[in-house]
């Protein structure tokens, strides 16, 4: 079961901030988060909070000398935090109060006499300023693009020094699939380009869109190149932000044959056109007009597709779809995902395809894009046939009747009764999964099965499976 564990971290990093520490021992001030509330501590009441700004807690005297409110904070409060020291045990903060609106337009202002500027000129290279060839970058290169000679050297324009980081991390777990990582969410931090400070509204791969000050708030802003979401993990990797999960240590597990049900818990439907299987429907929706970005009928669907999938990759030496919805193909047939598109878990299917895809070459041009997918296609598959006890040449309805075969034996199962609140429950999700397909596969087979499935899995290629 793939699963994003929620918003682990909301991290706010002044990364361009001279002030934050000196020598490690001193930091000016913090907005922090109190965690406890000891009313009759040793030397008196104090208070226990957290900081994304730095690690560990900090502890706030709550006498009146460095408290300086009437009331005392609560668990949970937002509070100023000052003059903080750094003790052996830990950080102690001088004075303290409520954290005030005003606090954060404040702190913005702050960090931005700090950031450095990024000056960026439109049709000219960020790094060495000469013109931008058009066969390269386009007709109306973004700001931020670098000409081809510079292309190799992002890591100078945005740095530690002009970057103010702002992140929430997720936690993706997938045993199925071999992930165990953070996602980043970017969204929030700061640049300063062509002196404006801006803010980065919509994180892609090679760049971001950037809201400045005095942008319509409801458009996305200018798209800056050189700071995207790899740009910014590495800046945050330079900052010693954490970016690896920790360890996970479940061990090793012995599948053992787990009872089915008379029947699937959902139907399994195949439709049928001219003899030819077209769509595979599981469940009561349609793969053809399914709501959109629907959830699921079971919460676990997903993963029990992507391990049919593999699986039939696995037997028959298939190759991965390469578009967007994933899928896999087969000898002169094309499967497609139904579910990217339109929140279902099915199949559609295209027989022969590579008369189909004659039908659309017009130019030389569109013949040799042909010609070299068909060339990766046949390489990748004749080398996913040289593995060793694959069935070779099978036909649609071979892999797609394996297909429905797994996918039943899988949904036999009441998954209904299982949570994916933690990691915990995930793994006991793929142990539970192994003990299933116990019923049509033997341990070695099972074993081999689920190896090549943490390798085939596609990486930055639409669906992974």
């Amino acid at each position: 079961m793939s699963k994003l564990f929620g918003n682990l971290a909301t991290e706010r990093r002044s990364i361009c901030s001279s002030k934050k520490r000196e020598g490690g021992k001193f930091l000016d001030t913090i907005k922090a988060v109190v965690q406890k509330v000891i009313r009759e501590g040793k030397h008196g009441p104090f208070a226990v909070a957290t900081s994304n700004q730095l690690e560990g807690s900090v502890t706030l005297s709550l006498e009146p000398t460095v408290w300086m409110e009437k009331e005392w904070p609560e668990e949970g409060m937002i509070v100023f935090l000052g003059e903080l020291r750094q003790k052996r045990a830990g950080w102690r903060a001088k004075h303290g109060r409520f954290w005030k609106p005003s606090d954060e337009q404040t702190q913005q202002t702050e960090r931005s006499k700090q950031m450095k500027n990024v000056e960026l000129i439109k049709g000219k290279c960020a790094i060495c300023r000469g013109p931008i060839d058009k066969q390269w970058a386009g007709e109306n290169p973004s700001l931020g693009t670098m000409c081809r000679n510079c292309s190799d050297k992002r890591d100078e324009v945005f740095g530690l020094e002009n970057v103010e980081i702002v992140v929430q991390k997720h936690l993706r777990f997938d045993p199925l699939l071999g992930v165990h990582e953070y996602h980043f969410d970017w969204r929030g931090s700061r640049i300063m380009v062509n002196g404006k400070v801006g803010t980065i509204i919509s994180p892609q791969a090679d760049g971001d869109f950037v809201r400045f000050e005095g942008e319509k708030t409801r458009s996305l802003g200018t798209f800056i190149k050189g700071v995207g979401y790899w740009d910014l993990l590495r800046i945050y990797k330079a900052a010693g932000g954490e970016t690896e999960p920790p360890a996970l240590d479940f061990g090793s597990y012995t599948p053992t044959k787990a009872e089915l049900l008379d029947e699937p818990i959902l139907v399994v439907k195949v439709e049928m056109d001219n003899g030819n299987i077209h769509n595979i429907q599981v469940g009561n929706r349609s793969t053809g007009f399914g709501r959109m970005f629907a959830p699921t009928e079971l919460p676990n669907l997903s993963t029990l597709h992507a391990f049919a999938n593999l699986y039939v990759r696995y037997k028959f030496g298939l190759v991965h779809n390469y578009c967007a919805e994933g899928g896999f193909l087969g000898n002169d047939f094309e499967v497609r995902n139904a579910e990217m598109f339109t929140g279902d878990v099915g199949l559609s299917v295209r027989m022969n395809r590579l008369a189909d895809d004659f039908r659309y070459v017009n130019t030389p041009e569109d013949f040799h894009r042909l010609a070299v997918k068909e060339g990766l296609v046949g390489m990748i598959a004749e080398r996913e046939q040289s593995r060793p006890g694959v069935i070779k040449d099978a036909s649609a309805h071979e892999v797609l009747s394996t297909w429905v075969n797994v996918m039943e034996t899988l949904l036999r199962y009441d998954w209904r009764e299982f949570t994916f609140e933690t990691v915990e429950d995930v793994w006991k999700h793929y142990c539970r999964m192994q003990d299933v397909l116990l019923n049509i596969m033997s341990v070695d087979e099972l074993t081999e099965a689920l190896a090549y499935v943490r390798k085939g899995k596609m990486t930055h290629c639409g669906s992974s499976y």
